[in-house]
């Protein structure tokens, strides 16, 4: 066992700086992207896809669930081939024992995404990271999701709260964005994962001696909740954000 050390936090207010050229100075960044937006592009992005990736798209029942999944690869092709100055379909990936994927051939740079209702999230950086968003759904019953993957402490934190379901759905950002950042075997169960402001030391499984974390929620837009977790716990980082337009992409690409 070794100790792991989490710092859990969330900003007030969050900025989305618009996106034709955007600085990499090896500190996270969080690209956001309407789904509405880049609808009546998304059939033109099929030659971006590897042939796995096409293949997987057409399996989607839901016109919805395809297009959230096609606009996923192919931002993070684009992002990814102008940071390493690449063509988007040139990009390869692979897959690691956890399951989460990586940029082939570089420790350059880190990647991670999540897609919910109308937005997509892709977030890069220079070490491990994760990112969850989630639709606050009124129909969506938390109650049991919060008994079974939630601490004690953390339900009573929720049930006492202004607004439950909001708070809820924050948390299990959290979660998610951690696991997400770590892959699996760091920590045995999300109910061990803290996810309250502060800091918080637990025990975890891996070879190393201490492992930090920022675990980071930020506002995207009414009725979502999203996190960002990386690697590290520098006060210095500084996360910028940024929203991608439909007409960026051209700039993007090159």
């Amino acid at each position: 066992m070794s100790m792991i050390h989490i710092r859990c936090g969330a900003l007030a207010t969050t900025q989305w700086l618009d996106a034709p050229h955007w600085p990499w100075n090896n500190e996270p960044l969080v690209f956001r992207a309407s789904v509405a937006e880049f609808t009546p592009q998304i059939p033109r992005f099929d030659d971006v896809l590897s042939p796995d990736e096409r293949q997987r798209a057409n399996r989607f029942h839901q016109p919805e669930d395809r297009q959230r999944y096609v606009l996923g690869k192919v931002l993070s092709r684009f992002l990814l081939g102008r940071l390493l100055n690449q063509s988007p379909a040139s990009v390869q990936f692979r897959i690691d024992g956890n399951g989460k994927p990586h940029v082939s051939g570089t420790n350059q740079v880190q990647f991670n995404l999540s897609h919910a209702g109308n937005w997509v999230l892709i977030s890069l950086a220079p070490v491990a990271v994760g990112v969850d968003v989630e639709q606050i759904r009124p129909s969506f019953r938390y109650e049991a999701v919060l008994a079974h993957s939630f601490s004690d402490k953390e339900q009573r934190y929720v049930h006492e709260s202004a607004d439950p379901r909001l708070l809820f759905f924050q948390l299990w950002t959290r979660k998610e964005a951690l696991a997400k950042a770590v892959g699996t075997g760091l920590i045995h169960d999300l109910v061990n994962q803290p996810t309250l402001d502060g800091e918080h030391i637990i025990e975890g499984q891996t070879g190393e001696l201490l492992r930090s974390w920022t675990v980071l929620s930020f506002h995207l837009e009414a009725n979502y909740e999203a996190t960002l977790a990386w690697a590290g716990l520098s006060d210095q980082t500084r996360v910028t954000f940024y929203h991608l337009r439909p007409e960026l992409l051209q700039a993007i690409a090159h």
